[in-house]
């Protein structure tokens, strides 16, 4: 059953981060030149959708991270945990921001968001640099122990650093189509 879950589970999950990374990097766009004529009719257009998306995003994540560590067995490392502790908030805060359609969670999405990004950074880089930490010197499961690389870059920590970046991002976008449309 766990080797099911690993062969069918994993490729799906990579290719949504794929996704997700190039949905960032286009939202990116968006926020680097908001003078573009395409950025502004992209960010008037997408406005209303970046909160339901990025709580999709953010089930998504969860749901990920349970079904590899409850159901697939991958035991998580220390900085797995400070990951989860800094996206797992993020389910409920824009879970709120949805049901009454408050505009300000996405400034608390923004805090956990650079935390996301600051500890799966790390967690990426030793990962990808096969280095040891000082932080998971005495853990049972080593910090830079990879259970797969898709596409050449794809971790557990390069996911959750991709849904930091996109918090990230959607945060900031966010704010502007609030400016710019008066939406919520």
């Amino acid at each position: 059953m766990q080797d099911f879950f690993i062969q069918n589970t994993t490729p799906i999950v990579s290719f949504l981060t794929l996704v997700l990374n190039i949905v960032t990097v286009g939202l990116l766009f968006v926020l680097i030149f908001p003078k573009n004529k395409i950025s502004q009719k992209m960010l008037t257009n997408i406005g209303p959708y970046l909160l339901p998306a990025s709580f999709l995003v953010a089930f998504g994540s969860v749901l990920g991270s349970l079904v590899y560590s409850e159901i697939i067995q991958f035991e998580p490392c220390l900085l797995c945990w400070w990951e989860r502790i800094f996206i797992y908030p993020q389910l409920v805060i824009l879970a709120i921001g949805l049901y009454v359609k408050e505009k300000s969670v996405f400034l608390y999405s923004l805090v956990f968001a650079l935390l996301t990004i600051l500890v799966s950074g790390y967690h990426t880089y030793l990962q990808l640099a096969g280095s040891s930490s000082a932080f998971c010197a005495t853990a049972v499961v080593s910090c830079s122990k990879v259970y797969f690389l898709t596409y050449g870059y794809i971790t557990i920590p390069t996911m959750a650093l991709s849904v930091g970046l996109f918090f990230f991002v959607t945060s900031l976008l966010y704010k502007k189509s609030v400016n710019q449309n008066k939406i919520c």
